[in-house]
């Protein structure tokens, strides 16, 4: 009877760690890592209404929607990109070699503390302030002219870990976490009830469940499921030999993250390849137009590459495919190509990559 009471205890004890550890990696994820929407961000009245808006009929459609909406509307925020990189190091740096000096200067009795007296010090931290007020200075310029974001509010959103949703939603600027907060917070509104947060090195995407395969909404059309994500970014899809800070995952579900092996999510390996007829087949059924491999013709206008493609392509994948035919559309659309003078849709192999243009009567 005591031995139960006391494992009763341990075990309540031990739940309460979970939930407190859970809440934790949450918070960080949320405020410190950035690519994780707190509860009051998913529950946003303008997130709630665009992905409202975004929602088709079908998952496929839904997902497409999402990835396209971000493609064409939230623009890489190329200022912010940076700033990690540069300025958290040279903070780190600054305050060592504050105490460095603060050392030398206070123990009078070392003999290299000569060498730093004050004038020394006062002109070290005169060239470091001068040096970081003409990088602020430039950032708020470049900010302010090209982004035509107010100086405060663009500085304070471009230092900050975890953008504001408004930044998102308004100037409609991110790198790639904020991206992925955005992401999760639609895909959220949208009834899918798993998301996953996946890193690759430098780079953070946000995935989602659907039919037990994972599939991954990474800035720019087409989608591509986890799998083929991480021949892109890897080089390999086999989770062993993925480097160990990228062999985990972050599942986000009912407002609870919580950290997963890439092994336990990655799904079975397809053993055999779509055939290339059929891959074409289905491609023109979606255009509407013949698809193809490029021939000699003079009137091709190349609209896209998609990298490490001949290592997607035959993947069979309908979600893929849809989004991939979602992704010529828009490219023609950029190009100011008529989509009904269309004759053919033509493919070239460069490397790993495959180049797609299109052949007008």
């Amino acid at each position: 009877m005591l031995n139960s009471r006391i494992n009763n205890s341990f075990s309540a004890v031990r739940s309460k760690m979970v939930v407190q550890k859970s809440k934790v990696v949450f918070w960080i994820a949320c405020h410190f890592q950035g690519h994780c929407p707190t509860v009051k961000e998913q529950k946003n009245n303008m997130i709630c209404f665009l992905a409202k808006r975004l929602k088709g009929i079908s998952d496929k459609e839904t997902l497409t929607n999402i990835l396209e909406w971000e493609d064409r509307n939230v623009q890489f925020w190329n200022e912010r990109h940076p700033m990690p990189l540069i300025f958290v190091p040279l903070f780190f740096c600054s305050v060592f070699i504050s105490l460095f000096l603060t050392v030398f200067i206070v123990f009078k009795n070392i003999k290299l503390a000569p060498l730093f007296t004050s004038i020394y010090f006062d002109a070290w931290l005169t060239i470091f302030a001068s040096g970081g007020l003409t990088a602020l200075t430039m950032i708020a310029w470049v900010i302010h002219s090209n982004r035509k974001v107010s100086t405060t509010k663009g500085l304070w959103n471009a230092f900050i870990p975890s953008i504001s949703i408004n930044m998102l939603l308004e100037p409609r600027l991110g790198i790639c976490r904020d991206y992925a907060k955005l992401t999760a917070c639609l895909l959220l509104n949208a009834d899918f009830s798993e998301v996953y947060f996946v890193p690759s090195f430098g780079h953070v995407a946000a995935g989602v469940k659907v039919n037990e395969e994972i599939y991954m909404l990474d800035q720019h059309l087409p989608l591509t499921t986890l799998r083929q994500w991480c021949l892109r970014e890897h080089g390999t899809d086999d989770s062993s030999k993925i480097l160990y800070p990228y062999n985990s995952v972050q599942k986000l579900a009912a407002s609870k993250l919580e950290q997963c092996k890439l092994k336990d999510v990655l799904g079975p390996k397809k053993t055999e390849l779509q055939k290339e007829s059929e891959f074409f087949a289905q491609m023109s059924k979606l255009l509407g137009v013949p698809f193809g491999w490029e021939n000699s013709s003079s009137s091709q206008i190349e609209i896209s590459k998609w990298r490490k493609g001949i290592k997607m392509y035959l993947a069979g994948d309908e979600i893929v495919n849809y989004s991939l035919a979602r992704a010529i559309k828009k490219k023609m659309s950029n190009e100011l190509i008529d989509f009904y003078k269309a004759k053919r849709v033509c493919i070239k192999r460069d490397k790993d990559d495959l180049v797609l243009s299109v052949e007008t009567i």
